[in-house]
């Protein structure tokens, strides 16, 4: 009969001391010990997708230290039971990588073709990348066609690839911030100020816009579709307040090609309408821009100048801009 473990809680320190047993064969406690690392793993992914959230939940009702400690509990015990099932194959690796003789592993088939593409692109850099035949689909770009290969020019560029969604704030504050600075500098704003607005309008990158059809929209502030766009856009269901009551309404929103267009775009929005005239050269004083902004009806939310203020405050933000 082969050696089973029972199932560990997350709270018995005394689990993994069955691994020392004699009675135990080597198979089964290197299985168990990969199994331990992948919820480790697992429990770093669950810990940085709580932290997202960490900014958006002091005015919940449900934000208190007993929710943080009772929910850290569940993280602490799922993670283990989500390395159980396999689920994300890791603990399978290690033991295909560190059990056996060599001589076996040459001869055993591989499970690993479907990870072959990331590891052929590990071989590029973002300075230059080959541009090839099946990668382009701009048509006004046939011209590349042949394959050469296209220096970066400056960040945000159509050929740099850009991330469907942001793992952390840190990740979003990394890409963001250049692109930003142009945008900075033509509306007289501080750089930070746009990025937290951009970070509350996006949930730090984690929640921009999807179309079924065309993916990820590119829009960094939730700017909606008027008569002057007369690009791509994408509808969806929002939350509007009305000034008695928030309700949800369908609204269609600009689609951009990739997110420097989507900064240009905010700075011809500002510059454009009367209605944001108050916020041009105000950035340096953040109060000023705020109520500005806020009294400029950019967005029908009753707090929204406050919590925009809220993350210009956070840890993350004031350590990013430093001296700015």
């Amino acid at each position: 009969m082969a050696d089973v473990l029972p199932q560990i809680n997350a709270f018995d320190i005394q689990g993994l001391h069955q691994l020392n047993s004699k009675s135990i064969s080597k198979t089964t406690a290197l299985k168990e010990a990969a199994e331990q690392f992948e919820s480790i793993f697992v429990r770093q992914l669950l810990s940085s997708m709580r932290k997202v959230n960490d900014l958006f939940k002091q005015d919940s009702i449900f934000d208190s230290d007993t929710t943080d400690f009772y929910q850290n509990m569940w993280d602490d015990q799922i993670s283990i039971n989500l390395s159980k099932g396999s689920l994300g194959g890791i603990s399978d690796l290690l033991v295909q990588q560190l059990g056996g003789t060599p001589s076996q592993q040459l001869h055993e088939p591989k499970q690993l073709d479907r990870i072959q593409p990331a590891q052929q692109l590990q071989t590029l850099t973002p300075v230059e990348l080959k541009i090839t035949e099946e990668s382009l689909q701009d048509k006004n770009h046939s011209d590349l066609i042949s394959g050469k290969k296209i220096t970066q020019q400056s960040p945000g560029t159509d050929f740099v690839s850009e991330p469907e969604k942001f793992s952390s704030p840190q990740a979003f504050i990394d890409f963001i911030k250049p692109l930003v600075i142009r945008a900075s500098e033509a509306l007289g704003i501080k750089p930070q100020l746009i990025v937290a607005q951009s970070a509350l309008e996006t949930g730090w990158g984690q929640f921009i816009i999807q179309s079924k059809t065309q993916g990820n929209s590119r829009n960094l502030f939730n700017i909606k579709d008027r008569s002057d766009w007369h690009g791509k856009t994408v509808a969806t269901t929002t939350v509007e307040f009305d000034g008695v009551e928030l309700k949800q309404q369908r609204a269609s929103f600009r689609v951009y090609d990739n997110f420097k267009q989507s900064i240009d775009d905010f700075i011809k929005f500002l510059s454009s309408d009367d209605r944001y005239k108050s916020l041009i050269n105000s950035g340096n004083d953040s109060e000023l821009y705020l109520h500005n902004l806020q009294k400029s009806g950019y967005a029908t939310d009753p707090d929204y100048a406050k919590k925009i203020s809220r993350i210009l405050k956070s840890d993350i933000i004031q350590e990013n801009f430093k001296g700015e």
